[in-house]
């Protein structure tokens, strides 16, 4: 069955605006950060910077979409819904049905972003990646979208560290209670939402690919953004073990969800 026709979400005059404005902070804030950035040679510090601004534009695109939706974030679970009965029909209908959490990975969470024009499939590689197997998705199929058929984004999309990825950020894993605590429009917050992906567990371990995004590339050393919009360059062994722990990672790269919790991918 073709597709059906998707009208193009574009920013109103007053979203363009404020990101405008945003984008002139955070070349300020460049300005003054800079010189924070001395681990390695210039163009360590180049990619960090670089990447801080791509991680940056991602969370201004949250941000904004938290505008339309009550303040809170993008939630997969929430736009691909369980499907209800119409007319005895299975349908899927926007705004109805039961959250359908199995929906909540990383992939979908791009992908609905993708879809909607908050951001583009260029943004979800980092400058600074070094893996073969994470590439930019070149042919995004933005003519599939036909939501009562269920297709709300590009299923194409792939995030899987193992075989091929179209994105090299960790982000909040979206499992409850993370979900009511950070997923949301707020300030003054200390819950990280989106870094540079790191090592499994959180582990020193010099075999990961991580290692080697950032000087030195002996250790982890990557960008963080907060919910309050900050993004601080971090490479402490506590916060790498508080971000990515064995038991219960705060970020990573989801590649299934389910009711009993997250299955995550490394590298």
């Amino acid at each position: 069955m073709a597709c059906a026709y998707r009208t193009r979400r574009g920013f109103t005059l007053v979203q363009l605006t404020g990101v405008i404005v945003g984008v002139g902070v955070l070349l300020v804030i460049a300005a003054v950060i800079l010189p924070a950035f001395n681990r390695g040679g210039g163009m360590g510090r180049a990619q960090l910077l670089r990447e801080s601004v791509q991680l940056s534009h991602m969370f201004s695109a949250y941000a904004v979409y938290a505008d339309d939706h009550n303040g809170t974030f993008p939630l997969p679970s929430m736009i691909r819904r369980q499907p209800v009965m119409v007319e005895g029909t299975s349908l899927w209908v926007d705004g109805r049905g039961e959250p359908d959490v199995t929906q909540n990975t990383t992939a979908r969470l791009h992908s609905a972003m993708v879809m909607d024009d908050y951001y583009t499939a260029d943004l979800l590689i980092s400058h600074a990646e070094v893996s073969k197997r994470v590439v930019e998705k070149v042919d995004y199929n933005y003519e599939c979208y036909a939501p009562v058929e269920g297709r709300f984004w590009d299923d194409t999309l792939a995030c899987d560290l193992a075989t091929e990825s179209h994105v090299s950020f960790a982000n909040l894993v979206l499992r409850d209670p993370a979900l009511t605590k950070a997923w949301c429009k707020t300030r003054g917050s200390d819950h990280a939402l989106l870094s540079t992906r790191g090592p499994r567990d959180g582990d020193v371990d010099t075999s990961s690919i991580t290692n080697e995004f950032h000087r030195p590339h002996d250790e982890w050393v990557g960008n963080i953004v907060y919910s309050d919009g900050r993004t601080e360059v971090d490479g402490r062994y506590e916060k790498m073990r508080q971000l990515f722990a064995p038991s219960d990672a705060q970020l990573g790269i989801t590649t299934a969800m389910s009711e009993d919790g997250a299955t995550l991918s490394w590298d």
